[in-house]
C-alpha cells in the first residue's frame, strides 16, 4: 500500500512538474504527508524543477542521388612526350632556401583530370596540374628526377626519362 501511495505521489509531482505548476506539501499531525496543487493551511511550497524536455526534429530527407553525366567520356588521350627540362641532365644546381624550380614539358598539353607527379630519387616529391614546380628540401648530392603523367585514378600514362642533377650546398665557415 505504501508503495502505491509513493507511486501516486511521484506521478503527481512529475505531472505537476511537467505542467510547471506549483506544488504544496503539508504534514498532518498524525505524520502523513499530503501533496496538493492548491494552497492548503499549514502547507509549504515545494520547488519542483521543470522537467527536461527534448523536441525531436526528424533529419531532413536525404538528397536524391546525383546522376553522373551520361555523356560519353572523351577518347583516351595519348601523350607523345613528357620531359623534365629544368634542371637539365647532369646540371649542377646551387641550393636555394626558397626551393628548387622544376619545369616539365608535356605533349599534347595536360588534359583535365590528369596530373603530373615528380619523383625525386624514387619518392614522390610533388604532384599537380601545372608543368612548373618548386621542390623544397633538396639537399647536396646527386639526385635523379622523373616526371609521370597520371590519370584521375592514379594510373601512369607516360613516364619521362630520368634526369640526373647535382645539388651543391655551400657551407659557412667561421
Amino acid at each position: 500500500m505504501r508503495a502505491i501511495l509513493l507511486l501516486l505521489i511521484a506521478s503527481f509531482i512529475l505531472t505537476a512538474a511537467a505542467e510547471e505548476t506549483t506544488v504544496y506539501k503539508r504534514v498532518r499531525p498524525d505524520g502523513t504527508v499530503e501533496f496538493s496543487d492548491e494552497p492548503t493551511p499549514g502547507g509549504r511550497v515545494i520547488e519542483v524543477p521543470g522537467i527536461q524536455t527534448y523536441s525531436f526534429e526528424p533529419p531532413p530527407p536525404p538528397a536524391p542521388p546525383q546522376r553522373k553525366s551520361e555523356s560519353v567520356p572523351p577518347a583516351e588521350v595519348r601523350y607523345q612526350r613528357i620531359q623534365v627540362t629544368a634542371p637539365a641532365a647532369d646540371e649542377t644546381v646551387y641550393f636555394d632556401a626558397n626551393g628548387m624550380p622544376v619545369s616539365v614539358v608535356v605533349k599534347p598539353e595536360l588534359q583535365p583530370g590528369h596530373v603530373i607527379s615528380l619523383y625525386l630519387d624514387g619518392q614522390r616529391a610533388a604532384r599537380g596540374s601545372s608543368a612548373s614546380f618548386t621542390l623544397q628540401d633538396v639537399y647536396r648530392g646527386t639526385h635523379t628526377l622523373t616526371a609521370v603523367v597520371e590519370d584521375g585514378r592514379g594510373t601512369t600514362l607516360l613516364r619521362s626519362a630520368p634526369v640526373t642533377f647535382h645539388m651543391v650546398q655551400h657551407t659557412r665557415r667561421p
